[in-house]
């Protein structure tokens, strides 16, 4: 079986690229400002944007610390995967903390819109870890199929995550 590997993103690379704060006001949500990786976003409700930090700047340490007080935040892959039912995505976090945190995937239907989220949760230390989570691609409850995904990590109220890494790969 050949496995094509898609590197979605690794924190603590080598290059950070500034992203441009984006206030939707229909959904109030809010999308970080500066020094995220290329590509990837982090979604929340405009009060917790203040619990999004970043450490280790300008070092290939670089970190997302992500600790959500009242609302969830999302952190995501802006690059869509084109994928179909029955794929097979494995993602690899890398990081520590504590509370409620999951990985997963967002799917989406044709012409980029959202069709559903599915996420695993993994148990969190302070000592950082490695987690692989493996997803088959399914289309929505509904029959609507998945076209696209895109990778992503979920952490509720009362988490604190540290975040270093996260990659994907998917088999063909």
């Amino acid at each position: 079986m050949k496995k094509s590997i898609i590197l979605l993103a690794l924190v603590g690379s080598c290059t950070l690229f500034a992203q441009t704060l984006v206030n939707d006001p229909c959904t109030a949500k809010f999308y970080a400002k500066g020094n995220t990786p290329s590509n990837w976003y982090v979604q929340t409700q405009k009060a917790e944007r203040v619990n999004v930090t970043y450490k280790n700047l300008g070092t290939n340490k670089r970190t997302i610390r992500i600790a959500p007080k009242k609302d969830q935040i999302l952190f995501f892959n802006g690059s869509a995967i084109k994928s179909a039912k029955g794929d097979v995505i494995t993602v690899t976090v890398k990081a520590k903390g504590k509370g409620p945190f999951s990985i997963g995937y967002l799917s989406y239907a044709a012409k980029e819109s959202n069709n559903f989220s599915c996420y695993e949760p993994v148990q969190l230390t302070d000592k950082e870890q490695i987690f692989t989570k493996t997803f088959e691609i399914k289309d929505n409850a509904n029959g609507r199929k998945t076209e696209v995904i895109r990778i992503c990590v979920l952490a509720k109220a009362g988490a604190d995550v540290e975040i270093s890494s996260v990659k994907a790969s998917m088999e063909e």
